[in-house]
């Protein structure tokens, strides 16, 4: 079974847009494909994380999307960076 890997971006959660294109592709092609994408909690802050989950909800995309709450976005722990009422150290 061949799988197709597209790597990673280095700009936080620029890899879920793209992830959404790979899935519109494979929508469009027909061939049964699934796309999953891999991100961190820090990712859900981006403006484009949103607007991949809306379009892939309307466009009904074969995305996956898994969330690793890993409590980081790069070096800032989520305490200090999401208005989050279970965030550790609140």
């Amino acid at each position: 079974m061949s799988r197709d890997f597209w790597g990673s971006n280095a700009i936080v959660g620029a890899h879920v847009p793209i992830a959404a294109g790979v899935a519109l592709s494979n929508k469009l092609r027909k061939n049964g494909k699934v796309t999953m994408v891999y991100f961190g909690d820090g990712a859900s802050n981006e403006g484009a994380f949103f607007e991949t989950m809306n379009m892939a909800a309307i466009w009904k995309l074969p995305l996956i999307f898994v969330c690793e709450n890993n409590g980081y976005a790069i070096s800032v722990p989520t305490s200090k960076s999401q208005a989050n009422w279970w965030a550790p150290g609140r």
